[in-house]
């Protein structure tokens, strides 16, 4: 869950706020007017549905006018706020992304790149016995921040990994490994907005996904003055 401004609150709970966006790439800041499109897909769970035991990565597909060279594989971190009648809250990260694919249109010039999330540097075989040497099973929670390490980000704080432990893992990917190690805690690995490695438990989720929201504003439907249950 992100920590929002009472400001974001009130603007999101009005029907007629806007969202706008802005990337940032190789230090070169894109705003509104040079952002064609943006559409990120994936999440929590695989495209089959809810799951657990899953490490998805998220896709990125952002069209625009360039400020100069972009790097190959280079990173776009993605930020988003509400504005509405003047006003506009603060700048909230909406994922941290890495360049796959680019494809530049002749006669605009306009940009097209497309990315995945830190996730997908979890596609190589973990074990490497000049950094994984160690004990075997292993901890969990060692294997979480080895795996991390060499995926190059942070373990999210909120991460909880119980005492279990992992088998050698032979030829699988680290992706397949953190699978694993979610199925065994009722849960999927995600990459957050801000880039961090997060285990995501259903027993975990805030008492507030319980209740029916509006899909527009995240507002409580009521039945009277009752809330009501999913």
């Amino acid at each position: 869950m992100k920590a929002t401004s009472a400001l974001y609150k009130s603007l999101l709970a009005d029907k007629n706020h806007a969202t706008e966006i802005k990337a940032v790439i190789a230090g070169r800041e894109y705003g509104q007017d040079r952002i064609a499109s943006c559409c990120v897909t994936g999440g929590l769970f695989a495209e089959s549905g809810w799951s657990i035991g899953g490490a998805v990565a998220r896709e990125l597909q952002l069209k625009l006018a360039p400020l100069g060279d972009i790097p190959r594989m280079g990173e776009i971190r993605l930020y988003l706020r509400l504005t509405l009648s003047g006003r506009a809250s603060e700048w909230l990260p909406a994922g941290v992304f890495y360049i796959d694919t680019r494809a530049e249109e002749a006669v605009s010039h306009m940009l097209t790149l497309h990315g995945y999330d830190a996730m997908l540097k979890a596609e190589a075989v973990w074990l490497d016995p000049t950094q994984d040497a160690g004990e075997w099973p292993m901890a969990m929670r060692t294997a979480v921040n080895r795996i991390a390490a060499r995926m190059g980000v942070e373990v999210d704080p909120r991460t909880s990994i119980l005492p279990y432990t992992v088998e050698y893992p032979n030829d699988y990917t680290m992706r397949e490994a953190l699978g694993f190690i979610a199925a065994a805690h009722g849960g999927n690995f995600i990459i957050t907005d801000a880039g961090r490695l997060l285990l995501h438990t259903t027993a975990a989720l805030p008492a507030e996904t319980n209740f029916l929201v509006e899909s527009e504003t995240g507002g409580a439907i009521l039945l009277g003055e009752v809330r009501l249950l999913v």
